[in-house]
């Protein structure tokens, strides 16, 4: 799997929403990189040097669940949309839509009168153009979405829920027949190396991804000299962390380099409890951007919280509760890919809407598939506490300006 970058173009939307404000991308916890990091410049490096690129979450497969992530996605953009568009507009408080139009507010008065304007412009486009950008949603008349809002509109999903836990479950019968094998096959490596799998289970504790290096490998002065880095990381149960955007660079030129020594730690995910039986994925989605608008991204994060307790709540309430123990980590499984998804999607479609500050966003994934895998994945020779996969490429593109970043992940036990 593979990081895509796409583009497409929104000629109504150029500058209708502030698409770098999501550099902190979409929640409430914030992680703070580098901050007890040493840093070395150099110009030449063995850090210069292409690698294969980094995994990605690749689609969201389950027809059913795609369903649920696109409606979840159209409706929030939707609901992004009517609170720009009504700067004045009184909407219930603590709604979705009260906590997006304080964060436009809270933009300077020129970006949001063109915020105004853009998003006016599409609500009042016609019912096919509302259609092409925001689903079934679309078809409804601005002002009844607007009182309507996410939680009315979001209802009644087109969703086969028993295709849906039959996909669930026929997986959940899947990771029960593998985990009984890869169990036995790690601890008899336990075993030849002396090693304690009681020890080695509870010593697991989380996986984090590193960045070594960030290279300038084709500038541009059309950026500002200030580069900032965020995103966000979604653990192995779906809930989302974000990731604050903080300075990397400034006014470098084509070829240079910055290396991280010891390596920067962009996100880190807590594997504590994680059962030896089911698989742990964790994403990140990386954003650059030449500007940090943190007021929006807050009230972004704020919103997106109660559209991700809704989706949750979608699934977990029609799917049932009566679960076994592996559907229910196969459940957890595909909440996080659906949130995943879900992140990537809102932050492709506000950066296409504002290419020129912004770098379009990476993806990079890890999956450990079981809680014992370090046990014998590692090297021997470089201790069982020292696990780190090899070296890949993130690229961010934009405009006739690229940088690549080396990253890994790594295993803390």
């Amino acid at each position: 799997m593979k990081t895509h970058l796409r583009s497409r173009s929104y000629p109504a939307w150029r500058y209708a929403l502030p698409a770098v404000a999501v550099a902190a991308a979409m929640t409430a916890t914030l992680v703070s990189p580098g901050a007890v990091q040493a840093v070395a410049d150099t110009a030449v490096t063995a850090e210069d040097a292409d690698y294969p690129t980094a995994e990605g979450p690749g689609d969201l497969r389950d027809p059913q669940a795609l369903i649920i992530a696109q409606e979840a996605d159209q409706a929030f953009r939707l609901s992004l949309t009517t609170a720009a568009a009504n700067p004045d507009q009184v909407f219930p408080a603590g709604s979705i839509e009260a906590i997006l139009q304080a964060g436009v507010r809270s933009l300077p008065a020129e970006r949001q009168e063109r915020t105004r304007r853009g998003a006016q412009s599409l609500l009042a486009a016609d019912v096919d153009t509302r259609v092409a950008e925001f689903g079934r949603y679309g078809r409804l008349d601005p002002a009844e979405y607007a009182r309507l809002g996410f939680e009315g509109a979001f209802r009644d999903l087109p969703v086969d829920w028993a295709a849906l836990r039959r996909s669930l479950q026929a997986e959940a019968d899947r990771v029960e027949a593998e985990s009984a094998t890869t169990t036995r096959h790690a601890l008899d490596v336990a075993a030849a190396e002396g090693v304690d799998p009681t020890a080695a289970n509870s010593s697991l504790k989380g996986l984090s991804l590193q960045i070594s290096s960030i290279k300038a490998v084709n500038s541009n002065e059309y950026f500002g000299d200030e580069i900032r880095l965020g995103g966000s990381t979604v653990d192995h149960k779906g809930v989302t962390k974000k990731i604050a955007p903080f300075t990397v660079m400034n006014d470098f030129d084509s070829g240079e380099i910055k290396v991280y020594q010891p390596s920067l730690t962009f996100s880190y995910a807590n594997l504590i409890g994680h059962e030896a039986s089911a698989p742990a994925t964790v994403c990140d989605v990386l954003l650059m951007a030449d500007a940090d608008y943190g007021g929006f991204a807050d009230a972004v994060n704020a919103a997106w919280e109660k559209v991700q307790a809704q989706v949750l709540g979608a699934i977990e309430d029609l799917i049932g509760t009566a679960l076994s123990v592996y559907l229910s980590k196969v459940l957890a499984g595909l909440l996080g890919k659906v949130i995943s998804w879900l992140v990537g999607k809102l932050l492709g479609w506000l950066i296409k809407l504002f290419m020129d500050d912004v770098f379009t966003p990476a993806k990079a994934c890890m999956t450990i598939p079981h809680r014992y895998a370090h046990m014998y994945d590692n090297n021997k020779l470089a201790g069982w506490d020292n696990l780190r996969t090899s070296t890949k490429s993130i690229w961010f593109t934009a405009s006739s300006t690229s940088y690549r970043m080396n990253v890994h992940w790594k295993v803390h036990v």
